[in-house]
């Protein structure tokens, strides 16, 4: 990796099996790690359906940075797959002004993360989905899926989604539950990690508060080494040391 900074910072897309499964949570606890260290990171979710609170979440962590407009550009009532609840607003939102969008944001940090709506297929425009805009403006993706029964085979469609379109820079974060049995979360694990190339990291559950604002900084710190490992190594180190520099500049 040459370098980062505005303009070529580094894009992550965190992507999901299925909605609910802790996409935000992870975000979040990403953002807070790299903003505590120093590096100027930002996050966005483009699509929002049904309501704000990711959004919102995101835009808290990243103390006013960015505003719900940038945040989220593509705000919708209904809980629906955006591109559904789009037609239904009488709206059409294209791939383009999408690309556009994340681009713009881009320019004004180190590293940006891009939260997906739904799983990566589902469609958030006119003819296009979230596959698409990680092939426009995409560096790494993050699968996240819920440890539980019928993860392994979610997990491996999504991958197999990504490489069929040559997508190759991907981790899987499995999020522990309550509900979480022992061997059903060390098998799962197990078993993905014999079937694709990725990194595959399991995170601890961390309660049910755990998108409280107040949470998040002391879980990134607890979880560091972990969160690290879910993006490329010379990503990271590059971000560091640009946060290093930085720092010296400004002293």
């Amino acid at each position: 990796m040459a370098g980062v900074g505005p303009g070529n910072a580094p894009v992550v897309f965190i992507t999901g099996t299925d909605t609910g499964v802790g996409k935000t949570l992870l975000t979040g606890l990403l953002l807070s790690w790299l903003r505590t260290a120093g590096v100027n990171a930002l996050a966005i979710k483009p699509f929002a359906s049904g309501g704000t609170n990711d959004a919102r979440i995101l835009g808290r962590l990243q103390s006013g940075r960015l505003g719900l407009s940038e945040i989220s550009p593509y705000r919708f009532r209904l809980p629906l797959a955006p591109a559904v609840a789009a037609e239904l607003e009488g709206r059409h939102v294209h791939l383009k002004e999408t690309v556009r969008h994340v681009e713009r944001i881009r320019r004004r940090c180190d590293c940006l993360l891009v939260e997906g709506c739904g799983g990566v297929l589902s469609p958030l425009g006119a003819s296009f989905t979230l596959l698409e805009l990680i092939q426009h403006c995409g560096s790494h993706v993050i699968v996240v899926s819920q440890n539980r029964l019928g993860a392994i085979n979610q997990v491996l469609l999504t991958v197999r989604a990504l490489e069929s379109e040559r997508i190759k820079s991907m981790a899987v974060a499995l999020m522990n539950s309550g509900h979480s049995g022992k061997r059903l979360t060390e098998t799962n694990a197990r078993a993905m990690a014999q079937r694709i190339k990725s990194v595959v990291l399991t995170l601890p559950d961390l309660g049910e508060n755990a998108c409280k604002i107040s949470c998040f900084q002391a879980h990134a710190k607890f979880l560091q080494k972990t969160l690290a490992r879910l993006l490329p190594s010379d990503t990271v180190c590059a971000l560091l040391e640009a946060a290093v520099v930085e720092a010296m500049v400004k002293k």
